[in-house]
């Protein structure tokens, strides 16, 4: 997996951008995330987040690793939308 480190609009003046932490494949199939909110260029909060791996990188998997990463960019925007953390581990 990767960071998404362009700054992506929420709207209103805020942002957020996010940096990949770790995969727990074994027990979870998660990946874990940073989020960080900008309002213009100051970080004003930090939000703990996973998303489902949708079994990347396996080889039944139908979907490419772009699609895979577009989910996740997806999901990851739903969640800084959000503004709450969906775990405390990362």
């Amino acid at each position: 997996m990767q960071d998404f480190l362009e700054r992506t609009d929420l709207g209103n003046g805020f942002s957020w951008a996010a940096q990949y932490k770790s995969w727990d494949w074994a027990h979870y199939g998660r990946f874990y995330f940073l989020i960080n909110i900008y309002q213009g260029d100051e970080m004003i909060k930090q939000l703990k987040v996973f998303v489902d791996d949708h079994i990347y990188g396996d080889s039944s998997c139908k979907l490419t690793d772009a699609e895979i990463r577009e989910g996740i960019r997806a999901e990851l925007h739903s969640l800084a939308l959000c503004g709450e953390s969906n775990t405390d581990y990362v």
